[in-house]
């Protein structure tokens, strides 16, 4: 309940009113992998479309919707983990793609490197 007074003369007039205050859960947690790195080796001769890996992460908040999103940089390493130095002419992230609902990742167009 709340009661508000105001201050009238001669007389001070009382009202009041029931509150309800219904607290809702705020997106106050982060999203978390379910693995901390992913690394899948791709072949140059595989087709436009090939599935290559899923990604997937979960968020503690109540009904939590999440996206995903291949950002940059983008950092191209080989099967030995050497990281590819020479890659200024070719544009990772429009070689793959990724479903922002499941986290799937696709080969987006022809691999070249």
């Amino acid at each position: 309940e709340v009661r508000v007074i105001d201050n009238g003369e001669p007389y001070q007039q009382i009202g009041s009113a029931q509150v309800t205050i219904t607290v809702q859960d705020v997106n106050n947690k982060p999203p978390k992998f379910l693995q901390d790195s992913y690394t899948e080796y791709v072949l140059e001769n595989e087709p436009k479309g090939h599935h290559v890996l899923t990604i997937s992460a979960t968020d503690p908040d109540r009904n939590a919707d999440l996206e995903y999103d291949i950002i940059e940089p983008i950092v191209a390493r080989d099967k030995s983990g050497t990281k590819l130095e020479n890659i200024a002419s070719y544009d990772f992230k429009a070689a793959f793609s990724i479903d922002p609902r499941n986290g799937k990742i696709s080969i987006n167009e022809k691999l070249s490197y």
